[in-house]
């Protein structure tokens, strides 16, 4: 029984002998042998175009686009009125939430609106709003301002 353990043992140090994969050491640029962790595979390389493909406006491969069709949206200038009221929203928008000592202007990107806190008397803040408004934020209309 001992015996055949032993040559069973034997074969099986035999067999891991053989198929135990050799690495040969590569050589560095600083001279010292690396050991390569995984066998290289070595492939073909893949076949290159047939066509040259470039991408310059001036080559003939580029691709032609169409301009989109007409959507039947008239392209109109913007009266300055407008444009004023735009960029006074926008700085607006940029300083909010703004602290002023009578009220509060903040400003609610979901539904698109300010919207105007007034300290007591309401009275007074409201009136401070309105001089604050026609003097720094002029072109934003009264109705862009909801109180709170």
């Amino acid at each position: 029984m001992v015996i055949i353990g032993l040559a069973i043992i034997c074969v099986l140090i035999i067999i891991l002998t053989v198929l135990k994969p050799t690495r040969t050491p590569l050589p560095a640029e600083n001279g010292d042998n690396i050991t390569p962790t995984k066998s290289l595979e070595i492939r073909e390389p893949s076949p290159t175009p047939t066509i040259p493909i470039s991408i310059h406006p001036d080559s003939p491969n580029f691709p032609i686009v169409s301009p989109l069709p007409q959507t039947g949206a008239l392209e109109e200038p913007l009266e300055q009125s407008q444009i004023d009221s735009i960029n006074q929203e926008q700085a607006l928008r940029a300083k909010s939430p703004l602290r002023e000592s009578k009220f509060t202007v903040t400003y609610d990107w979901g539904i698109d609106i300010f919207y105007l806190e007034l300290s007591d008397p309401k009275n007074d803040a409201l009136d401070a709003f309105n001089q604050w408004r026609v003097t720094s934020y002029n072109a934003i209309p009264e109705s862009r301002f909801q109180l709170k």
